[in-house]
């Protein structure tokens, strides 16, 4: 189970996230970790400047926050897809796969799951199917 507590872990969720057609297993609060994350690195940046405007250390804490900011929004744009082929799968009669995710995502797995399904009645009513 990977857990974000910084930039590093965040990085490591990031890649994982690429690499795989699987949901990375994460904790439940995971996006709630993952604003932690971001609200340190644009405080620790804050603290730099008010000592040093033109602080390097500032500078470098400002662009990992950016990056970080890029990296959680890839990250839930790449946990989106796969949590609608998920829904996809399991309206066609596919088990559940065994996960641990936010209830957020469970929320979102069981509205497009609804949605396929009506899809699919309005399809079969038609002739479609």
């Amino acid at each position: 189970m990977i857990q974000v507590r910084n930039f590093d872990d965040l990085s490591m969720l990031y890649r994982a996230e690429l690499k795989s057609s699987k949901l990375a297993d994460v904790e439940k609060d995971v996006y709630e970790r993952i604003s932690d994350v971001i609200a340190t690195l644009k405080r620790n940046a804050d603290l730099y400047y008010q000592e040093d405007p033109e602080s390097p250390a500032g500078d470098k804490e400002r662009s990992r926050m950016r990056k970080a900011r890029r990296m959680a929004s890839d990250i839930a744009s790449m946990r989106i897809q796969k949590l609608a082929v998920i829904a996809v799968r399991e309206t066609s009669g596919k088990s559940p796969e065994g996960r641990s995710i936010p209830e957020c995502e469970v929320a979102l797995i069981e509205s497009m799951k609804g949605s396929i399904f009506e899809m699919r009645m309005n399809l079969e009513e038609s002739g479609v199917l």
